[in-house]
């Protein structure tokens, strides 16, 4: 099987190099491969970004955790097994995708799981957007996913895969508005690169923020309806919980710190790795 004139599927692990690794970030979680840096574009600074990890202490999550709930339909399409590992990857999001609140963008979720995975990744987080909300914290409006991934489509690049993180900042949004604006972002994504693997992750924040999370549940069932992969970061249990988030949060109740992004990028690359499985 091929993915844009790639090579064939293969696995986007390395059992043995990786299980160190696993045993200090994710107890119980499947094998993390350990891939070289990869080398991606922040769409939103315009700058170069190196997908790389930083060390961080053991970060357990409860025992028997998968690391995501991920649609069984969506796991058996052949087009959502094939992320390669050189795979070319455009990953738009809020300010968690920004990295905001860790110490650079390096150090941010999707660029420490885009170097773990092996992706090519164009990073594009722009803080305080989401499926429906458009208006940036630096006040730039038309911002919302839609149009971004749009503007990505114009400039005819070419992905493999596309990740869709968010939602947290569309909590004031009625519930069957959400879902349209995650369906057409699905569908916008599904037609632009038809032979990609479009993946949605879920909104996550710290314990304090909670209440932000109410529109959950209708991501993740407009997500499946569309034929994405949703990845839940609410299951088994919530990956920012009472159990941790003093360690994870930034400190003004919303963002992560450098640990918080890094755990979260190895409970990302768990979910992910289940995909090639």
């Amino acid at each position: 099987m091929e993915l844009q004139g790639k090579t064939r599927l293969r696995r986007v692990r390395s059992i043995a190099a990786s299980s160190v690794v696993c045993m200090a970030l994710l107890s119980g979680c499947g094998p993390i491969a350990e891939a070289p840096a990869a080398r991606g574009t922040d769409a939103a600074t315009s700058s170069p970004t190196e997908a790389a990890r930083p060390p961080v202490g053991p970060t357990s999550p409860p025992a028997g955790s998968a690391g995501g709930v991920l649609d069984e339909a969506a796991i058996d399409s052949p087009d959502h097994r094939g992320i390669l590992q050189d795979a070319a990857a455009l990953i738009i999001g809020d300010s968690f995708t920004e990295a905001f609140g860790a110490s650079s963008p390096g150090a941010g979720w999707a660029s420490i799981a885009a170097g773990t995975l092996g992706w090519h990744a164009t990073i594009d987080g722009v803080g305080g957007t989401g499926f429906t909300k458009d208006l940036a914290t630096d006040g730039r409006a038309g911002l919302d996913f839609g149009p971004r991934l749009e503007a990505h489509a114009r400039n005819d690049e070419r992905y493999d895969v596309i990740v869709l993180q968010g939602g947290l900042n569309d909590w004031a949004v009625d519930s069957s508005v959400e879902s349209a604006r995650v369906h057409a972002a699905i569908e916008t994504a599904q037609r632009e690169w038809p032979s990609a693997a479009v993946i949605v992750f879920g909104p996550t924040a710290p314990t304090a923020s909670d209440h932000n999370l109410r529109n959950l549940e209708t991501i993740r069932t407009a997500a499946i309806a569309s034929g994405a992969v949703f990845i839940d970061p609410s299951e088994p249990r919530p990956w920012i919980n009472a159990g941790n988030t003093d360690r994870f949060d930034v400190g003004d109740g919303l963002h992560l710190n450098d640990a918080g992004y890094a755990y979260l990028a190895a409970r990302f690359v768990s979910a992910i790795e289940a995909l090639t499985r």
